[in-house]
């Protein structure tokens, strides 16, 4: 298998770090740790990125802190 740069590319965290997030990782191949993401980015766009009047990304990504704060 391949593990390469997705995991540590310079511009995923670069576009990470714009919004003011700090990226974590996870060990590889864990399954928990992906299912837990995965349940996060699902609840995220469940209640507040679905109810919410959004025109473009950009007013998602300026949001943002505020729903993770929430």
């Amino acid at each position: 298998m391949c593990y390469g740069n997705y995991y540590v590319a310079r511009d995923t965290r670069r576009f990470a770090h714009e919004p003011g997030l700090i990226p974590k990782t996870t060990p590889l191949e864990s399954l928990l740790s992906n299912g837990m993401a995965e349940a996060f980015v699902r609840t995220l766009k469940r209640d507040y990125v679905c109810v919410s009047v959004l025109p473009d990304a950009e007013s998602v990504l300026r949001q943002l802190p505020v729903w993770l704060a929430h």
